[in-house]
């Protein structure tokens, strides 16, 4: 069992975790051609649109900032007689939520109806020059928002070419901090082909990519998972 946040992290979210952090500036050779980094960061640093340029490792600590943060609130989350954790999903569960229950090329929607490319843009941010804010289209049939677009976005797995379907893969035996981590979905820069929600590709979980954001997910406490020792230490899983 898990769950999964309904939309990609925001800008206001992430400024909680980092206050300095505006993500388009690490990324300055993305600027368009004829505008300065002072107009683009203000096009993409709207309080409701995603964190971008996010690496892998930003999106471990800011899963762990907020559990943390709970912890010390002494609050946690209990449902189903499980205590849970937010963690960044799994590349299975990113895709089981995304597809919410479809069996084409990119989900069902609210009405049971599969989402095709003709009506994408209802639900998703793609062929754009902008992010825009993470709840500003529809949700698929299981209440997520974007997922498929707007940014892509890093799940918790070490990269693995071909990947059996169904199957969490998380990190092989001999994985080390460095090794490629995958991300999910598609952008606001892409296709709509580009967009399905198969769409996987992976990268250095250093990398900042201006496409790179994040959700984040519930697990319960008992699942494996890394420590925050095993992170920062380079052991193995």
């Amino acid at each position: 069992p898990f769950g999964i946040c309904k939309c990609a992290v925001s800008n206001a979210q992430f400024q909680l975790f980092d206050d300095n952090f505006i993500g388009v500036q690490w990324y300055c050779e993305m600027i368009p051609e004829g505008k300065t980094l002072e107009e683009t960061v203000f096009e993409f640093k709207g309080v409701e649109q995603p964190a971008i340029c996010i690496s892998w490792y930003d999106g471990y600590w800011f899963a762990e900032f907020i559990a943390r943060g709970l912890k010390s609130l002494g609050r946690k989350f209990v449902q189903y007689g499980r205590s849970w954790r937010t963690v960044l999903p799994t590349d299975a569960q990113f895709e089981y939520a995304a597809r919410a229950g479809g069996c084409g090329s990119y989900f069902r929607n609210k009405r049971g109806e599969e989402v095709t490319a003709s009506n994408l843009s209802e639900y998703a941010n793609f062929g754009n020059s902008v992010t825009i804010s993470v709840k500003a289209k529809k949700p698929n049939a299981w209440g997520l928002q974007d997922s498929n677009a707007n940014v892509v976005k890093w799940v918790y797995d070490q990269w693995i070419e071909i990947r059996i379907g169904g199957t969490n893969p998380v990190f092989a035996d001999d994985d080390m901090v460095g090794s490629r981590r995958v991300l999910r979905g598609g952008c606001y820069g892409l296709d709509a082909d580009q967009c399905e929600s198969k769409a996987r590709l992976g990268h250095e979980p250093w990398h900042r990519w201006i496409l790179c954001g994040m959700v984040l997910a519930l697990s319960p406490f008992e699942s494996p998972s890394r420590t925050s020792e095993d992170i920062t230490n380079g052991n193995k899983w």
